[in-house]
């Protein structure tokens, strides 16, 4: 792909061990694996950023140059060492030198026998000796195949001459007219001259010879070392077992967290000074009417405060990781599921921030004073956040950042409507009374308020001048929350956790990318049995006449 996506926080030996470790068999070695990323190392150049971070363009963390990247997103590529590697276009955004660098590595690897297909856009005139054979599309259509040195008259600028000839030129009327002219001439000439047909067969019959000679090292190199052959089965065969990508991928998100110190340390600052703002503002809350209204603005600011902080920075951390989960998926580095449930379990660490807060706000405010309801309240927490997250990454895996990071916010404030604070539970409309039961803020205040009220003990003084809330019956009844179990709702948040993450993983599998099916033309494959029945009987027979 044009796009580096690579993990930031990785080394290049560590990203290139990790798929080594994924993509290659379990036949092969440990130690094998890493020669293999080694090899890789030194034959791309990298040996001299080798321990460094992969990093990120302009942003934290800093790392490898542009043409380090490219050469390391063609590397991840080549652990299962392909014979075949397609690119698009591996020098765009690099400067010339750098463009230089990336194609003769490329280069390096066709002439140790691989196949590289490239597109390219005006590359300068060093970079176009290196290539053997060159395709022209102009407008949708064939213009030439055939060899590079051939298709460029001499002392010219190749990639100037080509642009010059294939560009349909928009300027005026009549110059669209002539250049279109001129590209359909080229198109007509080409395939006129077959050479789309010449190129294919020539091509056959190159794989056709390359295929012959395979063979004929495979039937000759039986007594090859262990090593070769666990080359041999390290590109024929599967890559790791489901438990070991699970391990691999949860290794490797705890590792990029643990570095990403500017990310998870805003993320519990902000616990901190939200809870230091929460306990300097609603601290020893008093057992009068006041106390009351405290105590209700205190609990529901709890759940939108902690919906908001849960859901976006789940916005946000994923989808700079999906398009790089696409990638690695769509070339079967591993499996969705494998990687689904370590994302969700590399996560969870964070919920300890949360727990933070909860002890902060929960004894410094005063709510009910028993170390049960301190759990439950930490429970309640704890699958808010979790529900949050949920909604968080449904928006992630099936939208693109602008839309989600607009979708998140307008979605929460939604269900703040229907929470139970703004709109008795009620009062909401027939049409509408449905939202409360995929409403996570609901769930979660409704739960919040019944651990703090649901107490025969808990009363408060009134002023005779106003309305009076005796105790926490009269709250709950007020808010039409006298029927709710704390269980429930917990129970509740936890479906509605599950069910969120299900529809997002189903996004996030919806969202891989699918490649046709490339099909040898029957012919074609029948000339090709046909010639390799008639080398195995010509080599049986000599086989045959030697034993005589």
């Amino acid at each position: 792909m044009q796009e580096e996506l690579l993990f930031p926080f990785l080394s290049v030996r560590e990203t290139f061990e990790l798929h080594a470790r994924l993509r290659l068999p379990p036949s092969a070695s440990v130690d094998k694996k890493r020669r293999t990323a080694a090899f890789l190392i030194s034959e791309l150049g990298l040996k001299n950023v080798a321990d460094s971070p992969v990093g990120r363009v302009g942003g934290f963390p800093r790392g490898l140059s542009g043409g380090e990247r490219k050469r390391c997103n063609i590397g991840v590529e080549m652990v299962r060492d392909p014979s075949a590697i397609f690119l698009d276009e591996p020098t765009s955004g690099l400067d010339s030198f750098q463009a230089q660098n990336v194609m003769s590595s490329l280069r390096d690897l066709a002439m140790h026998g691989r196949c590289v297909v490239c597109t390219i856009h005006q590359p300068r005139s060093s970079i176009y000796t290196m290539l053997d054979s060159l395709m022209l599309l102009t407008d949708g259509r064939l213009a030439y195949i055939g060899d590079a040195r051939d298709a460029c008259p001499t002392l010219t600028n190749p990639a100037d001459f080509f642009m010059d000839v294939t560009s349909i030129d928009f300027r005026s009327d009549a110059k669209e007219a002539n250049s279109r002219e001129r590209v359909r001439t080229f198109a007509r000439e080409a395939e006129a001259r077959g050479l789309g047909d010449a190129s294919v067969k020539a091509a056959m019959a190159s794989m056709l010879a390359d295929a012959d000679a395979a063979a004929r090292e495979d039937g000759e190199g039986k007594g090859d070392t262990k090593e070769e052959n666990e080359t041999t089965t390290a590109t024929t065969t599967g890559g790791a077992s489901w438990p070991t990508q699970f391990a691999l991928l949860l290794a490797r998100a705890h590792k990029c967290q643990r570095r990403d110190t500017v990310g998870v340390g805003v993320t519990v600052l902000l616990d901190i000074v939200y809870a230091l703002l929460l306990s300097a503002l609603f601290r020893n809350v008093a057992d009068d009417q006041e106390g009351v209204q405290n105590r209700l603005g205190c609990l529901f600011f709890i759940a939108l405060n902690l919906a908001y902080s849960s859901a976006l920075p789940a916005i946000n951390l994923f989808t700079a990781e999906k398009y790089i989960v696409i990638r690695e998926r769509a070339s079967g580095a591993y499996t969705t599921s494998a990687y689904y449930v370590s994302k969700f379990i590399a996560e969870l660490p964070r919920l300890l921030s949360r727990f933070v807060f909860c002890v902060l706000v929960y004894w410094i405010v005063g709510f009910n004073p028993t170390f049960a309801r301190f759990a439950i309240f930490v429970a309640i927490v704890l699958a808010h956040c979790l529900a949050a997250q949920a909604i968080g990454m449904v928006m992630a895996t099936g939208l693109p950042i602008g839309a989600a990071l607009a979708f998140g916010p307008a979605t929460i404030t939604v269900f703040t409507l229907f929470g139970g604070i703004y709109l008795n539970v009620d009062t909401i409309p027939e049409g509408a009374g449905w939202v409360k039961f995929i409403d996570f803020i609901y769930y979660t205040f409704s739960a919040l308020c019944v651990n703090e009220f649901d107490d025969s003990s808990m009363t408060f003084s009134c002023d005779a001048a106003a309305r009076c809330l005796e105790n926490g019956d009269a709250v709950l009844e007020l808010y039409g929350f006298e029927d709710v179990r704390v269980s429930t709702q917990i129970l509740c948040q936890l479906a509605l956790t599950f069910g969120l993450q299900a529809l997002a993983f189903r996004l996030l599998v919806r969202s891989t990318s699918r490649f046709l099916p490339l099909e040898m033309d029957p012919a074609v494959a029948v000339a090709a049995a046909a010639g390799g029945e008639e080398k195995n009987a010509d080599a049986d027979a000599k086989e045959r006449g030697t034993r005589a």
